[in-house]
């Protein structure tokens, strides 16, 4: 019987940890098309003469932000899902 309750908690948090995986992996992929659209932004706006201020802050501000999503989730892997919320 304890063999078998150990066998369970091992497959509950293997697959636990398999959702987190596939979140980590799910956010990982948004955040590079992000960027991909904002280098695409970027190669727009800097054909552009004069150059729009306004639309350059707004990309390094998003980029920012995906910065900052990427740092939660590099601690989130490095020390597991109570790491990303401090």
């Amino acid at each position: 019987m304890l063999r078998t309750n150990i066998f369970s908690e091992a497959t509950a948090i293997r697959a636990t940890a398999m959702n987190e995986v596939t979140m980590l992996n799910a956010e990982l992929d948004r955040c590079k098309a992000e960027l991909r659209d904002l280098n695409a932004k970027m190669s727009s706006i800097s054909c552009t003469q004069p150059v729009d201020m306004t639309a350059v802050e707004d990309v390094a501000r998003r980029i920012r932000q995906i910065a900052e999503r990427v740092e939660v989730l590099t601690r989130t892997i490095l020390h597991g899902p109570q790491a990303g919320k401090q």
